[in-house]
């Protein structure tokens, strides 16, 4: 048999099949169908003994079918007109580029991928996914780690000031510093008081308006804290300020505009510590305003009280 060479480059497998076709003397074996969109194999056991040890060189039918499927030939059931003339044993296949006189489309007839291809691509594919991935996890950590390193350098910053701040203490604060604290929330005037305390002071911490006249009657304090969201702590602040004009008082303050902060001032305050402040900020006040603790300036007056309830 003369194998056909045509200019498609297809496979020595669809060659061979394709002169198998064309010569006539096979039909017993082999065959076009009438619409030569499908071909016929009459008596596989046959076919398979005389047919494909002469051209294949084997007589393995199953091989043979197998090379079929990997060239994605379809066995398709074939119609009740092909059954009644050559029996129920024979077979079709279909290819929709192995056709009946058009050798030039058998070039598109390629064989499958194999699993294991299939794998491999499926294998590279993942593994350049998981790459891409792994790279945009790791620029977001070092993102992140450079983050987390500017925040940790300023909290370095700022534990090593509170450090030489308290260094300074001995300094700063030669005796116990008498402070006072006034707030409208106790979680605030805990923390305000632990602060201090960390450094050295010993802070009276009262909530109620009326106990503030009663420990200005009492103590001499060093520095005051008063809240500013107090009922009428303005009123106490000017009435305070008829009798001691020395003493640091320190309105803390939530949020305040630049005319309530010239306001607050011009009332007596001396500062303001606004909200939500930190530990350096309450030992900048105390370093500002009671680094020479002011002993013998502005004593009370015994009857600071009763001068206190003018209104």
């Amino acid at each position: 048999m003369k194998v056909l060479k045509t200019a498609s480059q297809s496979t020595e497998f669809i060659e061979k099949l394709y002169s198998m076709l064309e010569d006539l003397q096979n039909q017993t074996y082999i065959q076009w169908t009438s619409q030569g969109t499908s071909f016929l194999i009459i008596n596989p056991t046959d076919f398979g003994k005389c047919m494909l040890n002469k051209h294949f060189k084997h007589g393995n039918l199953s091989s043979f079918v197998r090379q079929l499927n990997k060239y994605d030939f379809h066995k398709i059931k074939s119609q009740e007109s092909i059954l009644k003339q050559f029996g129920l044993q024979v077979w079709e296949f279909k290819h929709n580029y192995f056709q009946r006189g058009r050798e030039d489309i058998l070039k598109h007839i390629v064989r499958k991928k194999s699993n294991a291809d299939k794998r491999f691509k499926t294998s590279r594919e993942m593994s350049s996914d998981n790459l891409e991935a792994s790279n945009r996890i790791q620029s977001q950590i070092i993102g992140t780690l450079k983050m987390l390193t500017v925040h940790f350098q300023v909290l370095v910053e700022e534990v090593n000031d509170l450090k030489r701040n308290l260094n300074k203490k001995e300094v700063l604060f030669k005796e116990n510093v008498n402070v006072l604290i006034a707030e409208d929330n106790l979680t605030c005037s805990s923390y305000a008081g632990a602060i201090l305390r960390k450094i050295g002071c010993t802070p009276d911490i009262i909530e109620q308006e009326k106990e503030i006249l009663v420990k200005l009657s009492e103590t001499k304090y060093d520095i005051i804290f008063l809240s500013l969201q107090l009922p009428s702590i303005q009123k106490i602040l000017s009435a305070f300020r008829q009798y001691d004009e020395v003493t640091p008082v320190i309105l803390i303050v939530d949020g305040l505009a630049q005319e309530e902060y010239i306001s607050v001032l011009g009332a007596g305050a001396s500062d303001v510590l606004m909200k939500p402040y930190h530990q350096n900020a309450m030992v900048q006040i105390m370093m500002k305003y009671c680094y020479n603790p002011r002993t013998n300036q502005s004593m009370h007056q015994k009857n600071v009280s009763n001068n206190l309830s003018i209104w």
